[in-house]
């Protein structure tokens, strides 16, 4: 057999090329010194976001990567005891994890060798009154945790009741989280957040389940010792595009993510719902998907706060891009700088339930993409109906896929709610092939019952 040294090296790097994955390209460079200075001739691929596992292991986790369609396990930094949960991540390998359902807390670079870990606040300022006993659902940041002015935001549930607030604080610097200034952090029932450089307003875009958008904005630091927030509410005219309306009268719940994509910001809405023979008990199941986009109207002067408005302008379609959605950590892409992807797609995270009713769901964390065979299983070129070696499912992260069937007349609904519904349906069950039920939609589930509880998943990217 040929060395490496007697493949020419055009050949050898045509061959990597092949290799999409930052994760395999590392392990490909640890082999020999010669393949590890063909990998760093290469130009790094554009990189996808990896299913971030907690893992009930001490010192360990795994994640899934799209890009080779298989499972690892990755290390944790020393500091860090264990990850019982994910509930954020930063670009650059940055992951935010609780240890313990009230922390402690921490942002941890998962792909730094010298294992980066900025600890956060465990408690919340509150002048004048015992520090309320907390724990963290979300985190966003701004920047990257060791950059100067990296604010991160919080949303804060509260021990002995209360209802739930967005706090911020300055990792490195901030002992406990602080509440906006100019209102009171209460944003109704919270959904998400991003840090979006908007046309309006440079700052952390909060939406509830009115879809209505505020925005926290850092005011002058005083003497560098206190972090001072203000809060900005951005009216959105017409009400809300999502929460009255439910086109197939089947969804149980419906939750809302913020993502930029090409400069606007995009507003990805969830239903769920029974999802029919697969389901059990209380058991919520992806049924379909929105995507609004903002539309700003400036006001003529440009000076009032309160003079901008906004309006959600729904896409048809997602025009060649997909799309990873979790609360703290969506990222849009476009497939066309991918290999092997196409656009239309949208990657889920069974974040859907609050934490505490989690063990009363299934694991719903896939693919979805509206119209039956349009999506294929993402890294690999042909998908297969079923993977019923145990060996190959605890290597591989794909499960059967399903459809979503539309049962009735979907010409005949109505938002009063018709004899349309939508249910979860095997694609091996006989029922697929009814040419009464329409497919509207198919559906990727990732590794149910293989990997046990999906409890605080989260996009990392690398």
């Amino acid at each position: 057999m040929a060395s490496l040294s007697q493949i020419p090296k055009d050949v050898l790097l045509l061959l990597l090329t092949y290799l999409q994955c930052f994760a395999d390209r590392v392990s490909l460079a640890g082999v020999c010194r010669d393949l590890r200075a063909a990998v760093g001739r290469l130009a790094v691929p554009t990189q996808l976001p990896w299913l971030l596992l907690p893992s009930p292991k001490a010192q360990a986790s795994f994640f899934a990567s799209f890009l080779s369609g298989c499972r690892r396990q990755i290390s944790l930094p020393h500091d860090v005891r264990r990850a019982d949960h994910f509930c954020g991540s930063h670009d650059g390998g940055w992951v935010a994890i609780a240890a313990g359902h009230q922390g402690p807390y921490a942002l941890v670079n998962l792909l730094s060798p010298y294992g980066l870990v900025v600890p956060l606040p465990r408690s919340l300022e509150v002048p004048f009154l015992p520090v309320p006993r907390l724990w963290v659902r979300m985190i966003t940041l701004s920047d990257k945790p060791t950059a100067r002015n990296c604010i991160a935001a919080a949303h804060l549930y509260f021990t002995g009741g209360g209802a739930p607030q967005i706090a911020f604080c300055r990792p490195q610097v901030d002992r406990r989280w602080v509440r906006p200034v100019f209102g009171n952090g209460r944003v109704g029932l919270f959904d998400d957040a991003i840090y979006y450089r908007g046309e309006v307003y440079q700052g952390f875009y909060a939406i509830n389940n009115q879809e209505n958008l505020h925005v926290f904005m850092p005011l002058d630091i005083s003497g560098g010792a206190t972090l001072v927030m203000r809060q900005v509410a951005f009216p959105v005219e017409g009400g809300a595009p999502c929460h009255v309306r439910d086109t197939y009268g089947s969804a149980a719940s419906v939750n809302r993510y913020l993502v930029e994509s090409r400069g606007k910001l995009l507003m990805v809405v969830r239903h769920s719902g029974a999802g029919g023979s697969q389901s059990t008990g209380m058991a919520q199941r992806v049924l379909h998907f929105e995507v609004f986009e903002m539309v700003v109207t400036l006001s003529p002067d440009n000076a009032a706060d309160t003079s901008h408005s906004a309006s959600w302008v729904e896409l048809e379609d997602l025009d060649g891009r997909v799309i990873f959605v979790g609360r703290g950590c969506s990222r849009a892409f476009e497939a066309g700088r991918l290999k092997g992807f196409q656009g239309g797609s949208i990657y889920f995270l069974d974040d859907a339930a609050a934490p505490t009713l989690h063990s009363m769901y299934i694991s719903d964390v896939g693919t979805y993409s509206r119209g039956k065979g349009v999506l294929l299983r993402p890294g690999l070129p042909s998908p297969t109906l079923c993977a019923t070696d145990q060996a190959a499912s605890s290597y591989n992260m794909y499960g059967p896929r399903d459809l979503v069937i539309c049962t009735g007349n979907a010409s005949h609904a109505t938002a009063a709610g018709g004899s349309t519904t939508l249910k979860i349906v095997p694609e091996t069950d006989n029922a697929a092939s009814n040419s009464e039920e329409d497919v509207v939609a198919t559906v990727w589930p990732f590794s149910r019952g293989s990997t046990g509880n999906f409890f605080g998943p989260v996009w990392l990217l690398p």
